[in-house]
């Protein structure tokens, strides 16, 4: 019962010693190679140490006891993951404790990838916070001296020898030895190929450069990278640059041309890639550390057998595992900790120490959150017109006549048709109190909200409204993309008077997918890599359709449901203030799973997506970003993006045609309100291609 509870009111209730005994059974369920069993565990390990975080500490003891390291890297999943919702300072100063006990007490932790990630991140969290000294930070940090690969590799005619794939008097299914272990892990199998990667050996992660002494054992800091080095002087045009005023135009568009040159100089030292680490070694490594862990075919070929056989997903990775699979990942941790302790990455480099969160695709689960999915429409069979959102509450368009092809082409260029977007999008309090975030939230009935970010579209077939674009016979879309960016005061009259280019989904397209976490975001090191990576320190950007620097409002963050994660229904996305939006209004917040909060809880911005069925949006309280953006001189832009289509399931022509509209308001603070400045515009329509008619051959005339 404890265990499946859902609210955090019930389980507050439970006692001490009956919560660490729920947790203690979920740990057991750590050894389970099914991963919708293990990762379902994991989530409500999260969910009970959130409300009893006390059992943390006690709990990983007991997990450094059990000798499979599939129980430890969990516990220290979920201990991260509490850690990261923020804990008062003497429970987290006990969980650092216990975890620099447990994972950091022998001179090197276990040498498992996800393990090192998860309990660094504790203490990283401690150590900012003063709770653990620079010692024990530095005993956390990394890298450490797990030497690659630590072991003799056989080639691949001695490993066969070792660990036959058949019995030799019956070379087929029912003599199969080690067979499933080689035609999974094997340079040829889906786990050689797709997981070690095989088929993309230049796509490695790791090269056969060494690390150099020096950055070995190079100072650790809290985030960021390191290589080393001294750090080089300015040249002269960067020089030239910060010499200028802030608002001297000047200014940024050298900024711009320094980063764009930054960039250049990245994507070229990319191209010249070093020598990657032989792949097929690495998985006969593997194939020897499933060995090493126990397997043989008389223990466990035919459980894995019957484990294969109940599978009907193929290669989907959203399944049930087999135990010679569970050690194939382990032997696979094993390897990416060996590889990080002596090698450089092929993609940054420079990048030390090099975690779980810097090698693609090596972390399989978000700990941080107590998200399940977000919601789908239950209602799809009855449906009407449920499109329109609440919280982007613009007027439905007049529904299409798709009875023939001219009147299609009419709808689709009726410009008139086009919606009025200049308002300000502005949801009064009692309208988003009484919504399921609102009540799950606890919002209040007074507190506006301001659209920062949100999509709608209405779908019609030819019998009528349609949940979705049409897969069979003649459809029509009109849909609304809308963004917000800020922009200088003393920018916007020259913006005004400037023509607006054609919407590009790209300008505004800034998210992160399977890789940092949500709790992460946004100041641990998993993230601010991502904000390196995108090369806009400061967050203002010319690279829109906008003709002055904008600031960008949102990020975006996705795990995908179809993934390795199956305690997930769907895919979980939330839609976030930028962090640089985040540092104007409080710098100090941080992501609650669809919410972000204050320092003291209370919520500011809220993806309203995550609490009941719809696209993805992003609201923020209306009074503080007023305030914030008059103090700052700022005014506020949306950028609204409309279209209108029409065509023919699985028919290229005849095709009625697309219609655009790119809309730009601009809305600056008053001592009332927001006041609309101006707009801009930009049409563009995409001529129909009528029926094609054959021309009449020879014969025919």
């Amino acid at each position: 019962m404890w265990i499946n509870a859902e609210d955090e009111p019930i389980l507050s209730h439970l006692s001490q010693e009956s919560a660490f005994a729920s947790a203690i059974t979920l740990m057991w369920a750590f050894t389970n190679s099914d991963r919708f069993v293990r990762n379902t565990a994991t989530r409500r390990l999260v969910k009970i140490a959130s409300v009893h975080p006390t059992v943390l500490p006690a709990l990983i003891h007991r997990a450094a006891e059990v000798n499979d390291l599939y129980v430890l890297e969990r516990v220290c999943a979920a201990a991260y993951g509490v850690a990261l919702r923020r804990l008062p300072d003497a429970v987290l100063r006990d969980l650092a404790s216990a975890t620099l006990d447990t994972v950091f007490g022998q001179v090197e932790p276990p040498v498992h990838i996800l393990i090192r990630d998860y309990a660094q991140g504790v203490i990283r969290l401690a150590h900012r916070r003063g709770l653990v000294n620079d010692t024990d930070w530095t005993r956390a940090a990394g890298p450490w001296s797990s030497p690659w690969p630590g072991r003799d590799i056989p080639d691949q005619d001695e490993l066969e020898r070792l660990y036959p794939l058949f019995a030799d008097e019956e070379p087929a299914r029912e003599g199969s030895l080690w067979a499933s272990i080689h035609l999974s892990a094997g340079e040829g199998g889906d786990f050689g190929r797709y997981i070690v990667g095989t088929n993309h050996p230049y796509g490695f992660p790791f090269t056969t450069r060494l690390r150099s002494e020096q950055e070995r054992h190079a100072a650790p800091g809290d985030v960021g990278a390191s290589d080393g080095t001294e750090p080089s002087r300015p040249g002269l045009l960067q020089q030239f640059t910060d010499a200028l005023d802030e608002d001297d135009p000047l200014r940024a568009t050298f900024t711009n041309l320094l980063t764009h040159a930054e960039a250049t100089a990245e994507t070229t030292s990319r191209r010249r890639r070093d020598d990657p680490i032989d792949a097929d070694a690495v998985t006969r490594f593997v194939i020897l550390g499933v060995a090493d862990r126990g397997w043989t075919p008389e223990r466990f070929r035919d459980l894995d057998r019957e484990l294969y056989a109940e599978q009907s997903v193929g290669r989907a990775p959203h399944k049930r595992e087999r135990i010679g699979k569970k050690y194939q990942w382990q032997a696979w941790h094993e390897a990416l900790a060996r590889l990080a302790d002596t090698h450089l990455l092929q993609e940054h480099p420079k990048r030390q120490p090099v975690t779980a969160a810097r090698i693609s695709s090596t972390r399989d689960f978000d700990p941080s959150h107590l998200l399940s999915g977000n919601p789908e429409d239950s209602a799809a069979d009855d449906y009407l017109d449920t499109t329109a959102f609440w919280w982007l509450p613009l007027p439905t368009p007049e529904a299409p006549d798709l009875s023939s092809f001219d009147l299609q082409c009419a709808w689709v260029s009726d410009q008139t048709a086009l919606l009025d977007t200049s308002r300000l999008v502005t949801i009064p309090g009692n309208v988003v109190a009484a919504s399921p975030a609102g009540r799950t939230l606890q919002l209040r009935d007074h507190d506006e909200w301001i659209l920062l970010d949100g999509t709608v579209a209405w779908y019609w077939d030819a019998d009528g409204p349609a949940q979705n674009l049409a897969s069979e016979g003649v459809w029509a879309d009109h849909a609304a993309v809308h963004h917000t960016v800020l922009i200088r005061q003393a920018d916007v009259t020259g913006i005004l008077a400037s023509p607006l280019k054609a919407y590009d989904p790209h300008y505004y397209n800034h998210g992160f997918t399977n890789s940092a976490f949500l709790g992460e975001y946004p100041d641990q090191p998993a993230f601010t890599d991502l904000l390196d990576d995108r090369g806009q320190q400061d967050g203002w950007t010319t690279d829109t359709n906008i003709p002055a620097p904008v600031l960008h409002t949102t990020d975006h963050y996705t795990w995908e449901g179809s993934n390795y994660d199956c305690s997930l229904t769907n895919a979980v996305s939330v839609s976030l203030p930028s962090v640089h939006l985040l540092r104007l209004l409080a710098p100090d917040a941080y992501a609650r799973d669809g919410a972000i909060r204050a320092p003291h809880g209370e919520v500011i911005a809220f993806a309203p997506n995550i609490f009941e069925p719809g696209e993805h949006a992003l609201l923020i309280r209306a009074d503080i970003l007023h305030t914030k953006v008059t103090q700052a001189d700022l005014a506020l832009g949306s950028v609204i993006y409309q279209e209108r289509r029409s065509g023919d399931a699985h028919k290229h022509d005849p095709w009625p045609g697309w219609n655009t509209r790119t809309s730009l308001h601009i809305h600056q603070p008053t001592s009332t309100g927001w006041n609309l400045t101006g707009s801009l515009q930009h049409d563009h329509q995409y001529a129909p291609r009528p029926p094609h008619t054959p021309t009449p051959s020879t014969s025919d005339a």
